[in-house]
């Protein structure tokens, strides 16, 4: 492979060993409850006719859901796309935060760099990950958590191998989002073999999904401790960093006058793409001002279409600026 291609395939190899503690957790519900790591849509919305069309798209765990890419980047949008089924509600893209909000269940294409994929988390998501590379619990945690829903995540562990997890020896984190009015998440003191797992743990929490605005107050074994919180604007996350006995409760409180994402500035995120697209100067000029003006939906891609629909293998940048456009609805 050459250089850009091997740096790409190694950080996604690498993201699956992050996984490991949410692979690990899901794949124990498959012996359990004989819930499958993945699922075609229509196992969780049957009465939904759309989950019924997207034949590659799949739930990922119970968090997760993915929307492959199955053809070549597009040569004048510099990206590969794919038409995704959004079920009703909030869906927030896995690693930037973008959030896809529909009134009811839509279908958009999505569109991604070689570099992406279209990995989304459900409202309320709780994805635990870990930093080593090593597939074993590990004392350095992270777990991303998404907004605009309550939700509950079971962590679980045994030793990686053998029969002994039948007879009771594996350890449960619950992981928890109290979404309400003063959102509250919550990581409770192990239970069960505890043995199994490092006795001290480093939670990196992300938040993501969330507007800049958003402060935390964190609280070990019920005392207010004091934590260094930052806000990265690329992936819309707030980051923290709480260390703790396992034994020891950790609630981070959240405040902030609007805590999930608006999704910050469509010129700037319709500039970015048009940066990369291949098309004229005039054209990535006029469709700037075509997605900022204040126009109707139907308003907005009827001037885009007009614009991109005259010059061959350029319509479906339009399509890419669509997704910007209709990500809130």
């Amino acid at each position: 492979f050459d250089e850009k291609t091997e740096k790409n395939i190694t950080n996604w190899l690498q993201m699956r060993h992050k996984l490991f503690p949410y692979n690990y957790t899901m794949n124990y519900r498959t012996t359990k409850y004989l819930e499958p790591i993945v699922q075609p849509m229509y196992y969780d919305y049957p009465q939904c006719s759309g989950a019924y069309d997207v034949k590659n798209q799949f739930m990922f765990g119970s968090e997760l859901m993915v929307a492959p890419i199955t053809q070549a980047n597009d040569y004048a949008a510099n990206l590969g796309g794919t038409e995704c089924w959004f079920p009703k509600g909030d869906w927030f893209d896995f690693l930037t935060g973008l959030r896809y909000s529909g009134k009811a269940d839509r279908k958009l294409k999505v569109f991604r760099k070689i570099t992406e994929y279209p990995v989304f988390a459900k409202a309320g998501a709780i994805v635990p990950m870990q930093n080593s590379l090593e597939l074993k619990p590990d004392a350095n945690m992270e777990v991303v958590v998404f907004p605009n829903s309550s939700n509950v995540f079971n962590l679980y562990e045994d030793a990686g191998d053998g029969h002994e997890f039948e007879n009771g020896a594996f350890a449960e984190t619950k992981l928890a989002l109290d979404w309400s009015e003063k959102p509250v998440f919550t990581i409770s003191p192990a239970t069960g073999d505890t043995s199994l797992i490092p006795s001290n743990r480093k939670w990196t929490i992300i938040f993501r999904g969330f507007n800049e605005n958003v402060t935390a107050k964190a609280f070990v074994g019920g005392k207010d401790v004091t934590v260094n919180t930052e806000f990265d604007k690329d992936t819309r996350s707030l980051i923290l960093t709480v260390n703790a006995n396992v034994t020891e409760e950790i609630k981070v409180e959240l405040s902030g006058e609007t805590l999930v994402t608006d999704n910050g500035s469509l010129y700037e995120r319709c500039f970015d793409i048009l940066e990369s697209v291949r098309c004229g100067y005039n054209m990535k000029t006029r469709a700037l001002k075509a997605v900022t003006k204040k126009s109707t939906l139907h308003d907005k891609m009827y001037e885009l279409w007009t614009i991109f629909a005259d010059t061959k293998d350029t319509d479906i940048i339009a399509d890419v600026l669509e997704e910007q456009i209709r990500a809130i609805q």
